[in-house]
């Protein structure tokens, strides 16, 4: 399984990295336009987004990505209201959302539920 980051700076997901370092394939790339392409040309099961982008908000990454491929599971670092969040992402299939300062526990989340998902198929 291959997990690909987008974020502005690598060291921003570092203990969520760390968590899942030996388990799964870990991509990074630094823009949305990256994301886009990697997800286009590759086998991405899933995409962890920053908030911010260089170039657009993680949000917006996820509506194009869903455009390109809308199979990929995603997870949003957001630090909205769980109310809130399930709002603003409702209908682009986000599987999780991850506090900004996300550790160890979030990416032991985020592989529970990506199997889950794997489960279902």
């Amino acid at each position: 399984m291959t997990i690909l980051f987008v974020c502005q700076k690598s060291e921003q997901f570092q203990s969520l990295k760390d968590a899942l370092l030996g388990q799964v394939q870990l991509q990074e790339v630094y823009s949305a336009g990256e994301a886009l392409e990697k997800a286009k040309q590759e086998k991405i099961e899933a995409l962890v987004c920053s908030q911010t982008l260089p170039e657009m908000e993680g949000l917006e990454l996820l509506k194009q990505l869903v455009k390109v491929n809308p199979l990929i599971n995603t997870a949003l670092v957001s630090d909205l209201p769980e109310k809130e969040f399930h709002e603003v992402t409702e209908g682009l299939g986000v599987l999780m959302q991850i506090p900004s300062d996300a550790g160890a526990e979030h990416g032991q989340q985020l592989l529970d539920k990506l199997a889950k998902v794997a489960s279902l198929f």
